[in-house]
């Protein structure tokens, strides 16, 4: 198993996110400046720069020319609740939306592995058939990868959760410029190998171990994401 060393942005950012979460930094504060933090995170300033870079681009600090860098506030909500769901993840950052999808995604594979029934085995081994054949044809993988998990939340009678799934997939493809990166050959036929692992873990009832290959599945599109932000 190849063991992933992190660099030192990556490291950067894992800490600031760490320090928003657990309410160390708040909406609206500013950061210290870029060798300050190089001090602080003991990198240089080149890594701070590109962990700052990166942080702006998922949406979770804002940098103002001339006065500083800060984390972003959080939007006051302006439009009315009927406005959708839908609303609010177009609103959210690509690496929010990566968070949601791994929470949804995780409880619809156990439920799946728990409920799936002979006749939606068989629907979910169509659909991984469909994505199998995206190995030739990588242009449909997008398509067959948003098909593979809404068979699944069926699965796990929950048809709602596919729709809401199939949703941030669409926003989430849209926003990642990234997206062809992540769907080059390389990328696919591992997306594929992991859906593969995903699909006899629930047909098995194994929820545990479809869930920590959904996570696997998942973080294909994350890692290439966070790559291509440092360029």
């Amino acid at each position: 198993m190849k063991i992933k060393i992190e660099s030192a942005p990556e490291k950067v950012i894992k800490e600031i996110l760490k320090d928003i979460s657990s309410g160390k930094l708040k909406p609206g504060d500013k950061l210290p400046n870029h060798q300050e933090m190089a001090d602080n995170y003991g990198v240089g300033r080149s890594s701070i720069r590109e962990a700052i870079n990166a942080l702006v681009v998922m949406d979770i600090i804002v940098s103002m020319q001339g006065k500083g860098t800060f984390v972003k506030e959080k939007t006051v909500e302006t439009e009315p609740v009927e406005s959708g769901i839908n609303d609010i993840f177009k609103s959210g950052s690509v690496y929010n939306l990566m968070e949601i999808r791994e929470v949804l995604e995780c409880y619809s594979v156990r439920k799946a592995a728990e409920f799936i029934s002979e006749e939606q085995i068989v629907l979910l081994k169509e659909a991984y058939d469909r994505l199998e054949r995206t190995y030739k044809e990588v242009h449909l993988y997008l398509k067959e990868d948003i098909n593979f998990h809404v068979t699944i939340a069926q699965a796990a009678k929950n048809p709602e959760l596919g729709k809401i799934l199939k949703a941030i997939h669409l926003i989430e493809n849209k926003k990642m410029s990234v997206i062809l990166e992540t769907s080059s050959p390389g990328n696919v036929k591992k997306a594929i190998n992991t859906a593969k692992d995903i699909l006899e873990f629930i047909i098995s009832g194994d929820g545990l171990r479809a869930e920590r290959a959904m996570r696997v599945h998942l973080s294909i599109a994350k890692e290439a994401f966070i790559k291509s932000l440092f360029g």
